[in-house]
């Protein structure tokens, strides 16, 4: 399974994202001019702190685009029968990282959003690697995908839990089976 974003559509969500940062700021603004009375403290200190919270806004999703621009790198996840494969363009909204699917030991929800939920991969020696939600990814499908290829990995938040084991004798009876 892959799954991949273009940096092309990032940008672009990054984009939308800027709009709408700006829409918000003006629509507080109007609201903030027309509720005060004009040349009050009120409406000075309502501007004061529009004007830094859509300038801060505008200062970060500005460097996302620019920052994912320049670099024009997509974002890449593959799970296959031996590798679990995370390319993350921009390293703030996720970790870039290789694991081999029989070194892991449990994948575990570290937390929710209204997109979806980001997990952990946690390896044999006690290394985690964060399964970003960040651009559209999948979370859900990869770690149904993981568990697919090796069903002994132990799940915590999931629901129904599972022991972990060793993955190897699954990997030897599948390719006893070819």
């Amino acid at each position: 399974m892959i799954y991949e974003r273009s940096w092309m559509r990032i940008v672009i969500e990054f984009s939308v994202c800027l709009l709408s940062v700006l829409t918000a700021g003006a629509f507080v603004g109007v609201t903030a001019a027309t509720l005060s009375d004009p040349g009050s403290a009120g409406r000075l200190a309502a501007y004061v702190f529009i004007t830094i919270i859509v300038a801060a806004n505008l200062a970060i999703w500005m460097w996302g685009i620019v920052w994912t621009a320049m670099r024009r790198k997509s974002f890449r996840c593959s799970v296959t029968e031996f590798m679990v494969d995370c390319q993350c363009p921009i390293p703030w909204f996720g970790q870039s990282f290789t694991v081999p699917i029989n070194d892991l030991a449990s994948i575990r929800i570290e937390a929710t959003s209204g997109d979806g939920y980001r997990c952990v991969l946690v390896t044999k020696h006690g290394t985690e690697y964060d399964l970003t939600y960040w651009y559209g990814n999948p979370v859900d499908r990869i770690v149904g995908e993981i568990l697919r290829v090796c069903p002994t990995i132990q799940r915590s938040g999931f629901g129904r839990e599972t022991r972990s084991s060793n993955c190897q004798r699954v990997h030897a009876r599948r390719r006893s089976r070819r």
